[in-house]
């Protein structure tokens, strides 16, 4: 990592979990350790996409609660684990609809990343946060690819918020030789589901009917 590497990567934090505590300190090798002050709470990994030239990364912290005796994760106690680690009380841990594996992590009304829970240790989880940002210098410089990683085809290209103006997102999706593009608040992503369902079901009326 270089410096302006590590210093978007370092203000993207900041800004994400409200806490200017958080920093991002560099390794030797292509990493970085993430800090609360002086507390390290996890570690930022490089990605490289080399066909394609780009740059992501993806932050990753364990966490370890309760004992030999836990039978399950506690979603009150990882939501209140992260809040403290975090020192935000807007850091939300949501349980997931259909799956018993994982949680999702919110900050306020967006979503940002994934709990995995370890299928052998019930006391262990691992958060993991990934970061697409495009290069400088590109058309879509100081925006961000945002998608789940269980759920491929929902990917949504957004803005930032700048002041008082709100981020948008935008999703493209191609039907036979139509181009639709679709734009919505940054803040629907709080529930991402019902949009993707909802994009879908509109989709799916627009085409023709065969009978």
């Amino acid at each position: 990592m270089d410096v302006q590497e590590v210093k978007k990567l370092d203000a993207y934090l900041k800004r994400l979990f409200g806490n200017a505590r958080i920093r991002v300190v560099p390794k030797k090798n292509e990493s970085a350790d993430v800090f609360v002050g002086e507390e390290r709470i996890g570690g930022l990994v490089l990605d490289e996409d080399e066909e394609d030239d780009e740059r992501s990364y993806n932050f990753e912290m364990k966490i370890t609660l309760g004992d030999a005796a836990t039978a399950a994760p506690d979603i009150k106690k990882l939501d209140a684990y992260l809040k403290r680690k975090f020192d935000n009380e807007r850091v939300r841990v949501v349980p997931r609809f259909k799956k018993k594996d994982s949680a999702e992590v919110y900050v306020g009304q967006e979503y940002i990343g994934v709990l995995f829970f370890d299928e052998t240790d019930a006391r262990s989880s691992y958060f993991e946060l990934p970061i697409l940002a495009f290069r400088d210098g590109t058309p879509y410089q100081g925006e961000d690819l945002i998608y789940d990683a269980e759920g491929p085809g929902f990917l949504v290209r957004c803005t930032r918020r700048v002041g008082p103006t709100p981020g948008t997102c935008l999703y493209e999706r191609w039907i036979d030789t139509v181009k639709l593009v679709m734009r919505f608040p940054r803040d629907w992503l709080a529930d991402w589901r019902a949009v993707a369902g909802n994009i879908d079901r509109l989709i799916a009326s627009l085409r023709p009917s065969r009978g």
